[in-house]
């Protein structure tokens, strides 16, 4: 799956900008920066998982 994000600045990402951006690229680099980030706050902070269900209203 290959998706197109033209209206989306990812520059923070190091991603290259001259072929498509796969799903799982963006993900993965996305979650990398989060784990950075909360490391550099230190302790009180968590990451539960990549992909969480969220149940709203039993559905």
């Amino acid at each position: 799956m290959v998706i197109v994000l033209e209206a989306y600045v990812f520059e923070f990402l190091g991603l290259p900008e001259t072929k498509p951006m796969l799903e799982s690229d963006l993900e993965k680099t996305l979650v990398a920066q989060i784990e950075n980030f909360l490391l550099e706050l230190c302790r009180g902070f968590m990451f539960v998982s990549i992909q969480q269900r969220v149940t709203v209203n039993n559905t």
